[in-house]
């Protein structure tokens, strides 16, 4: 699944890398936990509040 930063964050799992508004979590290489993603989405968070949520991945068309 793919999400996008919805508030600005230093992800204190990731070296306090800061991920900016419409970013795309995580980045590449990084491999949060199931844990650590529902954190982020949810508010239980250290800013209690959503900070990434999930996006569609858009869908190709295959060529004939």
């Amino acid at each position: 699944m793919d999400y996008t930063v919805i508030k600005r964050f230093s992800d204190l799992q990731d070296g306090n890398r800061v991920y900016e508004v419409g970013d795309t979590y995580p980045r590449a290489g990084v491999s949060p936990s199931p844990a650590r993603i529902a954190e982020l989405a949810g508010n239980k968070n250290r800013q209690k509040t959503p900070l990434i949520k999930a996006v569609q991945k858009k869908a190709t068309k295959s060529k004939k």
